[in-house]
């Protein structure tokens, strides 16, 4: 039951912790009188782990790997390697399953308990590389592998490897995001890993972002491992899935936006990312709020945060619900106030997610010298607005990346990769993953 939210809902308990949820508005008090734009930084905080591994929820994994031409040589030896990495990973209440695609389907394992690596480690390694590039229907029989064992309050979850275009079969994007979508709603979610300069990034985003997973960018083979350790990081300290944030506004109050660009579900709720383990997630809510008058600790809003805990029955919803408040003060006492700096950094490092997704649009329309400025624009913007806080690790990395983004599109060198650098990055950063936290 993905959507349909207002059903099966409960307490959290001491087996299943909830996160923290931190309402930090830009400004604790807004003038009387006025209509304006208030920005509030929904801080997400998932606990640390504190349940021996041994006990984490059992993972039921489908490793999809591209073995078309162009995967021949480094790319399909480092594709193999990471993937192996992951059988080592697992134990024995784990399952896996193996398909390798080229213009065919070869289910390489049938999916299975890790009773014992040793011949599933075998059959990785001999894949070989072969034709064209049936994306679809190597990913969806993957998806087949992982829903005929699926586990119950486990976590089942496809990791698609490929360096190319989907060339054979399906390859309208349009039934990607359709059957990412429809298989996040039965619990089975789907990562993306695409290396080099020739896979489809806007469509591998689509299905990670629909599929309740992560899409990385791989510019190497060397890029797999690291990478490959951080996903399956992420997946052991996974605390829960399916998870959605309500905003339920206030008379007169209206939710100008999400910076995130989170979608939403059939009920109007963002749909999030899974929580994990020891991270925080930023989620930056603009608000429309009218003209008010004088008065203290007045209701904006109310958050609704839900989500499966994972080792529950999927029909097990947690809910929480936190008032999001303010003080209205007439307007010269409000003059003056400045910006809460959490705010200011969320803001605007979600608006360099933006930003590199409108310097794309221009990229595709051939105009270099807009997405240029654009970039360049931002990293002005984003000094000022970040210079009190400038010597902040961050923030340094934030103002650095724009400056190195801005280089390379002057360069012209390789704008493909800038492309796929800049779709990249405002993945990550929408939901919090540093983009240099996996290199």
């Amino acid at each position: 039951m993905p959507d349909n939210e207002s059903q099966h809902t409960s307490a959290s308990t001491s087996r299943h912790p909830s996160p923290a949820i931190e309402r930090i508005l830009a400004y604790p008090r807004i003038a009387a009188g006025t209509s304006q734009i208030v920005d509030l930084l929904v801080r997400i905080v998932s606990p640390e782990n504190i349940t021996p591994n041994a006990e984490r929820p059992p993972l039921n994994i489908g490793l999809v790997i591209d073995r078309s031409g162009s995967m021949s040589g480094a790319k399909l030896h480092q594709a193999r390697e990471a993937a192996r990495y992951c059988v080592r990973q697992l134990g024995k209440r784990d399952r896996v399953s193996v398909v390798a695609f080229d213009d065919e389907v070869r289910i390489v394992v049938h999916g299975r308990q890790v009773t014992d690596p040793g011949p599933i480690l075998r059959a990785i390694g001999e894949i070989e590389a072969g034709g064209s590039t049936a994306l679809f229907e190597g990913w969806t029989r993957g998806a087949e592998e992982v829903g005929s064992g699926f586990v119950e309050g486990g976590i089942n979850r496809v990791i698609l490897f490929t360096d190319g275009h989907a060339n054979a079969g399906i390859t309208e994007p349009a039934a990607f995001e359709r059957w990412a979508a429809e298989l996040a709603a039965r619990g089975i979610e789907t990562s993306t890993i695409g290396i080099g300069n020739d896979f489809q990034e806007d469509l591998l985003e689509a299905v990670a972002r629909l599929g309740g997973g992560t899409s990385w960018y791989a510019e190497t083979p060397d890029d797999f491992p690291r990478i490959f350790e951080h996903e399956f990081g992420r997946l052991a300290a996974q605390m829960g899935n399916r998870v959605s944030l309500g905003i339920e506004p206030e008379p007169g109050v209206r939710v100008a936006g999400v910076l995130n660009g989170f979608a939403k579900n059939s009920l109007g709720r963002f749909k999030l990312p899974s929580l994990v383990h020891g991270t925080t997630l930023d989620v930056v809510v603009r608000l429309e709020v009218p003209e008010l008058s004088e008065g203290a600790d007045r209701k904006l809003a109310t958050l609704r945060l839900a989500w499966t805990p994972q080792g529950a029955a999927s029909d097990r919803r947690v809910v929480l619900r936190k008032s999001v408040r303010i003080d209205v003060v007439a307007p010269e006492v409000a003059a003056g106030v400045p910006a809460d700096a959490r705010v200011v950094k969320a803001v605007e490092f979600l608006l360099g997610v933006e930003i590199r997704r409108e310097a794309i649009r221009l990229l595709d329309r051939g105009d270099v010298e807009g997405a240029i400025e654009v970039v360049r624009q931002a990293r002005r913007r984003a000094a000022r607005a970040l210079a009190a806080c400038a010597d902040e690790p961050d923030v340094i990395e934030h103002l650095e990346r724009l400056d190195e983004l801005g280089r390379e599109l002057v360069d012209r060198a390789d704008l493909v990769r800038s492309r796929k650098r800049m779709r990249s990055e405002a993945h990550l950063r929408a939901r919090s993953i540093p983009a240099k936290g996996w290199r």
